[in-house]
């Protein structure tokens, strides 16, 4: 019996952009609820409760973005670009259900640049031993 080749999910631009957002928001929480975390163990006031927000969004994109551009090798500007605009747009549709309004177009621009960065450092990283096509 013959058995049949898959065909590598990194093959497709869409998948793999959609799954590296996924990933790219998994960090984004983590990275939210470790620095809530230290907000409530470690600083008495929320004076910097803005900045760690935004070190959570770009660290996202720039991971989403990085990973992408390190399997998929090619595009790193445009897809890092449209990870980085996929996780403002679901932030943005989680801002508008809870009520808040804080989702501006400073925060697309950041999320747009981490992205792109971490797209053009991944596909000018070194390649992955365990990658196949």
């Amino acid at each position: 019996m013959h058995r049949q080749k898959r065909r590598s999910i990194w093959k497709s631009g869409i998948k793999s952009i959609v799954l590296c957002s996924a990933v790219g928001l998994a960090v984004t929480f983590l990275s939210t609820v470790f620095f809530t975390a230290f907000i409530y163990i470690a600083m008495d006031d929320m004076s910097l409760g803005n900045v760690f927000a935004v070190i959570s969004s770009t660290s996202g994109a720039y991971v989403s973005a990085y990973i992408c551009g390190k399997h998929r090798r090619k595009n790193g500007l445009a897809e890092g670009t449209a990870c980085g605009f996929i996780i403002y747009a679901v932030l943005g549709m989680g801002a508008i259900a809870s009520g808040v309004w804080t989702i501006n177009i400073k925060m697309l621009l950041r999320l747009a640049v981490s992205g792109a960065v971490g797209g053009v450092c991944g596909v000018n990283s070194k390649r992955p031993k365990n990658l196949t096509d």
